[in-house]
């Protein structure tokens, strides 16, 4: 299934710099597949891996560069533009 995953103003606002798992990429993409479903879903964990990585409960699955580097960039310096990416996940 693909996902279209909108980071938002309100995701970057609400991130935590250096949380794999608080991050606003992490909250954006647990926000994505929520919306799928239609309620919310407490026990499904999202990192963002350094390593073009995203895992979802604990299953990798691969992300852009350009989304590691926007979440490498936050850690750093806070900052984020909101943006949009598509995330398969099969």
């Amino acid at each position: 299934m693909t996902y279209l995953v909108r980071v938002t103003a309100e995701h970057i606002a609400e991130g935590v710099r250096g949380s794999c798992g608080s991050c606003p990429i992490a909250l954006a993409i647990h926000d994505a597949i929520e919306d799928e479903y239609g309620s919310p879903l407490p026990a499904f964990t999202v990192f963002v891996s350094p390593s073009n990585t995203v895992f979802i409960n604990r299953r990798p699955y691969p992300l852009r560069e350009e989304v590691v580097a926007a979440a490498m960039k936050f850690d750093r310096t806070g900052e984020m533009e909101p943006f949009e990416f598509t995330l398969e996940l099969s």
